[in-house]
């Protein structure tokens, strides 16, 4: 199992309770051995980085 996250750079940059949120996310993740990719939306080349991500899945 696996989850993929579009960070939006606007509403995480300096959003303390989003920044709350998404540590949560990151400890669930953490604690139950789920991979978690976050793509924020000021980057490139997402396919290429998606593929790779997903091609390390058991």
């Amino acid at each position: 199992m696996c989850a993929i996250e579009v960070d939006g750079f606007r509403t995480h940059e300096a959003d303390p309770k989003q920044l709350a949120r998404d540590a949560l996310k990151n400890e669930i993740c953490r604690r139950y051995d789920f991979l978690l990719m976050r793509l924020a939306t000021t980057g490139s080349n997402e396919a290429a980085r998606v593929r790779r991500f997903l091609d390390r899945l058991p």
